[in-house]
């Protein structure tokens, strides 16, 4: 595992891929540093939901470990639509898709809300004996209207010109703004009858995540979220409420 410089490494994942990431990293670079995987329970539940030729989404994309491996399981007949808002990781995802290739993979530097505008992208960091030490949780980084930052464009995915017709698979990790995803897609969801998500879901960053829940249900969606073993399992609005951060699993097929 070379380390490049003080902001490059270069790991090989459990998946088989070379992956350029951030050293500085504390969310996913030690993990991926010292396993080569990252959230291995999502990496078996999309061997479940992505299929050859599906069109799918990676909202929240970091450095692409999950992206590259939605391409490889989507195959050459079908595309992964890869997007990631801080500028520093969405470089470290174009140089990964390159270095993987060819992939069907097709990146956006944005962040995706409900409306078009801009927001701010704030990453938290926390000091560590001068900037040469500094470690950066890119795990955490948040989108905001009104707080100083990283200026980035929003678009919402109904937006994206190249995500015309039926979508297969989205998979989001937005820090708590996947609501605003939600209602940024009216169309899409309106256009794909068998869409499956999976998405980071942390009820306390809602005012009322029941209501949400509800409104994903009454779209059509059965519920559940992704075990440790990558297991798709059945679950009520009211478990997965209960306050601990997990994998939304939401089906229409």
């Amino acid at each position: 595992m070379p380390i490049l410089d003080h902001q490059t490494a270069l790991v090989k994942t459990a998946t088989g891929f070379s992956l350029y990431l951030d050293p500085r990293d504390i969310s996913m670079a030690p993990r991926l540093l010292l396993d080569g995987e990252w959230e291995p329970h999502v990496t078996t539940a999309l061997r479940h939901l992505v299929h050859a030729g599906n069109r799918c989404v990676n909202v929240g994309a970091n450095v692409g470990y999950h992206a590259l491996w939605m391409a490889r399981l989507a195959g050459p007949a079908g595309k992964v639509v890869a997007i990631e808002p801080s500028a520093h990781l969405s470089r470290l995802l174009a140089r990964n898709a390159r270095i993987n290739g060819p992939t069907t993979i097709e990146i956006h530097q944005c962040a995706v809300g409900r409306t078009e505008g801009t927001g701010y992208l704030q990453v938290p960091e926390a000091e560590h004996g001068g900037a040469a030490c500094e470690r950066f949780d890119f795990g955490c980084a948040r989108i905001y209207s009104n707080r100083p930052g990283e200026e980035v464009p929003v678009h919402r995915l109904d937006d994206f010109r190249t995500l015309e017709g039926p979508l297969d698979v989205l998979l989001v990790d937005a820090e708590g703004a996947e609501v605003d995803v939600w209602y940024g897609m009216p169309r899409l969801l309106a256009e794909s009858p068998a869409l499956r998500m999976i998405i980071e879901f942390d009820p306390t960053d809602h005012d009322d995540p029941e209501g949400w829940l509800a409104e994903v249900q009454a779209a059509g969606f059965t519920l559940g979220h992704v075990d440790l073993t990558g297991a798709l399992v059945a679950s009520s609005i009211q478990e997965l409420c209960t306050g601990k951060q997990l994998h939304l699993v939401a089906r229409r097929d």
